[in-house]
């Protein structure tokens, strides 16, 4: 393979990097170990005097009656000592702990002694030199041979902390008694008390040798105790630890010439196989540290050959995947520009096209090769090659990405709104480019301009609606926009809503919610639906309102007259019932019977009785609300439905009552009271016809009229036929009520509703729409035709005389105004207003006549 000269280059120098790091990094190892070296040979100052104390431990030392000391450790220590000119004072102890001994400053030294954790925080112990095995010693008649001999049983041995650690680590199901010293552990196998004793090793000898009293037939059973190793260093006083480590040092000496072996031969010739030294493990040890430190050395320098090796190895694969990315970023940028949706584009800064993706050809029915080369003048129109060509330079000479929506012809008849993002580029020579994206928004611009249309309507709609309603804005509660409906009922023009009101100034927050105030004053009581939504780009919420004072002030004395029908109800009782829903029986009192003018007699106590009583049309929603209770879906039962009088007429009935389950969840019973609701109902009904008609009257009020007034008006226009509005009312009227009283004018209001009735077909509208001004929409009937019904009107109340509370009588004249629904009328209202013209042009040429536009 060969490699650029650029790609050689940076391998030559990523090595010089690399062998500069390596050389670094060892003269840095280099200091670190100099530095340790340097500590290590630091050595401190050795004392020359050195107390060493010992106890009665053969063969390690043995205590002479003269108070003289001999034994294996007594022999290599002084040996060592006299190598390094230091000189041992040997102090045997008996009774006091050896741990004691060094601590109150009795003793410096201790030849072999076990390593703890307390003794290393206290002593310098050196490295082990000596390794005692430790044994189980039983009698011969009923031996110990392993733990689980011993599982058990009485173990005996001397309080010495590693024996201790030894004993809990190997016998810890047996039962253990510790003894002040070693013979004592010994004497209580001899003596029954314990069945085994846990001992070094070299005691062996001791136990062979000397034989403490009470042993002297005693023939033992010996075992050794696998894995239990005795580690024995030399313990020192910190003061006394340098000295320790330079024993230690010579006695490894000692070992490589034989001197250690020997003595262990001398002094341990039956237990030789348990106490040894450590210097074979050590001189292994050494070969091996010589080996590993080689193997690492070979392994460092071979890994430092590898890494450079493979690092080249790296760099020429990297250069080959580059140069494959880089093909394959090709590869894919072109399959990515041929199969996007969007058309794509290139232009060179003269403006002639580079290149144009798949979309680009599809979208505009021009090949790639015939659009090479070419510019906006050669593709499309002057005039929008103009604008084209204006957008690019601009983009030039800003040197930033913008966004435009631009329209270009495909035919003749068709154009295409494009939303296109375009950026300025440049390449390594300085040249400068023009890429784009185009995605075609035809489609969504129509839907604009649809959803502008349509929200035209909706304003439209908003502006006309008679119910108040406002747009505010959520954050503020400042106005927004306010239709003419809710500027007629407040009282504030259009002007003060829009010129800082806020939705708190009109609500009157000391009555709580639902009630609003207008300009004078006048507190209302209304129903507010409110819906979110988005006005101009701010968080706003639509709100309709509907007056319903004069439905509350109804309300209220219905709420009255149901509380003293409520307190009248407790004191007769309310109809009980219980049914039993395992035999289907159904207990009822006799309120029950007595509210539909049955006998108890006359009714069965079946649930079939009742369906017999049941409105048919109250059927299907009362068995569902029985069912629902008794699947445990509502918490009671409550329901309102028809039942059957005895007289035939229909009573209507609340019904409310709760079940009860047993343990498995299955309903047992349900009972419950029901009430007499028709005159309730009744209330409501006369609640809904007051809010539709005129109280006084009977006919339709104003609301009601604009209402069905506005179904005729559309009905008319899609049908074409003619609809004709007359509005009328009397002469003089204000007289009547001032002469002859109000009451006598009620009475000519009500006989010219009378009159006005009579005059009536099937599907004409008539509405009183204020005080004695009534209105007719008369469909399929043209103006002149209503003109002549107007006039038989005007003169039926002309001959008609009335008479007042003091027998007085007296006439009454009316005039009509009359108006046909043209194409030109927008609304409904425009043909109102058109009859409402004429209506006063009547009462202008002298009244008691109809005029039609």
């Amino acid at each position: 393979m060969k490699f650029h000269r650029a790609e050689s280059v940076i391998i030559v120098r990523l090595f010089q990097v690399r062998t500069r790091k390596v050389i670094v990094g060892v003269c840095a190892a280099v200091a670190v170990l100099a530095g340790i070296w340097f500590a290590f040979l630091r050595k401190p100052p050795i004392p020359r005097i050195i107390r060493v104390g010992v106890d009665q431990s053969p063969p390690y030392y043995n205590i002479k009656r003269d108070g003289s000391v001999e034994g294996l450790a007594v022999d290599v220590l002084n040996e060592a000592a006299r190598r390094r000119k230091i000189h041992l004072v040997w102090k045997p102890l008996h009774d006091i702990p050896v741990d004691d001994a060094m601590k109150s400053g009795i003793v410096d030294m201790w030849p072999l002694l076990g390593s703890t954790a307390a003794r290393k925080a206290s002593f310098f112990l050196s490295q082990p030199w000596l390794e005692s095995q430790y044994v189980l010693a039983s009698l011969r008649e009923d031996p110990v041979r392993n733990p689980a001999e011993a599982a058990g049983k009485v173990v005996a041995h001397a309080r010495l902390k590693f024996t201790a650690i030894v004993a809990a680590q190997y016998l810890s199901r047996s039962r253990i008694i510790v003894k002040h010293l070693r013979d004592e552990a010994i004497q209580a196998v001899c003596k029954g008390e314990a069945s085994a004793v846990l001992v070094e090793s070299h005691v062996l000898d001791a136990m062979l040798l000397t034989r403490p009293p009470g042993c002297e037939t005693a023939n033992f059973q010996v075992s050794s105790l696998v894995g239990a190793m005795t580690p024995l260093s030399i313990a020192a006083v910190p003061a006394a630890g340098p000295a320790a480590r330079a024993l230690r040092d010579e006695i490894t000496a000692l070992s490589r010439n034989g001197y250690l072996s020997g003595k262990l031969d001398e002094w341990s010739p039956f237990s030789a196989q348990g106490t040894r030294s450590i210097w074979a493990e050590e001189q292994a040890n050494e070969r091996s540290r010589v080996y590993v430190y080689c193997l690492i050395i070979i392994v460092v320098f071979a890994g430092f050959l590898a890494c450079t090796a493979y690092r080249a190895w790296s760099l020429q694969i990297a250069a080959e995947r580059a140069e494959a990315g880089r093909r394959e970023i090709q590869r894919r940028f072109t399959a990515f520009m041929e199969t996007s949706p969007a058309a794509s584009f290139m232009k060179d800064a003269a403006g002639r096209l580079l290149y144009v993706n798949r979309a680009w050809s599809l979208l505009f029915g021009r090949r790639p090769e015939d659009s090479y080369g070419k510019s906006d003048f050669d593709l499309w129109p002057r005039e929008t090659a103009q604008t084209l060509r204006a957008t690019d330079l601009a983009l030039l000479a800003e040197d930033r990405p913008r966004q435009v929506v631009e329209t270009i012809p495909i035919s003749v008849t068709e154009s295409r709104d494009l939303l296109v993002v375009k950026f300025p580029f440049s390449s390594e020579r300085g040249e400068r480019f023009v890429g784009g994206t185009a995605i075609d928004i035809t489609q969504r611009q129509i839907t604009i301009r649809e959803l502008e249309a349509s929200e035209a309507r909706y304003r439209e709609l908003f502006e006309h609606n008679p119910l108040p309603a406002w747009v505010y804005d959520r954050t503020t509660l400042v106005f927004l926009t306010v239709n003419a409906a809710a500027v007629a009922r407040y009282g504030w023009t259009r002007e003060d809503f829009l010129s800082g009101m806020t939705l708190r100034d009109v609500e009157d927050t000391a009555e709580g919610r639902g009630r609003h105030i207008t300009k004078n004053g006048l507190l209302l009581s209304v129903d507010v639906t409110g819906y979110e939504l988005e006005y101009e780009r701010r968080p706003a919420c639509l709100m309709i309102i509907r007056d319903l004072t004069d439905q509350e002030r109804t309300l209220e004395q219905l709420r009255i007259s149901e509380e003293r029908w409520q307190l009248a109800l407790r004191g007769a009782g309310d109809a009980l019932w219980d049914w039993d829903l395992k035999t289907g029986r159904i207990f009822r009192s006799p309120r029950w019977c007595s509210m539909l003018g049955y006998d108890e007699s006359e009714i069965g106590a079946t649930r079939e009785d009742l369906m017999r009583l049941l409105h048919p049309d109250d059927v299907e929603a009362t068995n569902s609300a029985v069912a629902n209770h008794l699947a445990g879906e509502t918490p009671l039962f409550s329901c309102e439905f028809r039942l059957r009088h005895k007289d035939g007429t229909w009573r209507w009935i609340r019904d409310r009552g709760q079940a009860i389950w047993d343990e498995r969840g299955l309903p047992l019973r349900m009972a419950g009271a029901q009430t007499d609701i028709t005159e309730r109902k009744a209330a409501e009904d006369l609640l809904a016809l007051q809010a539709r008609t005129d109280a006084l009257t009977g006919v339709a009020n104003r609301r009601e009229f604009e209402k069905l007034s506005g179904e005729l008006f559309r009905m008319a226009r899609e049908s074409g036929e003619p609809l004709s509005v007359c509005i009328c009312d009397l002469d003089h009227f204000k007289q009547v009520n001032d002469y002859y009283g109000h009451a006598a004018g009620d009475r000519v209001l009500i006989a010219f509703t009378a009159i006005l009735q009579r005059s009536l077909r099937k599907g004409d509208i008539l509405g009183r729409i204020g005080g004695d001004e009534f209105v007719l929409a008369l469909p399929g009937m043209a103006a002149n035709e209503a003109c002549g019904t107007m006039e038989r009107i005007r003169e039926e109340l002309r001959k008609s005389s009335f008479e007042s509370a003091d027998g007085v009588t007296f006439g009454v004249t009316s005039s009509f105004g009359v108006a046909e629904l043209l194409p030109a009328h927008g609304t409904f209202g425009e043909t109102m207003e058109e009859a409402d013209r004429c209506l006063y042009e009547a009462k202008g040429t002298g009244r008691d006549r109809t005029l039609a536009a």
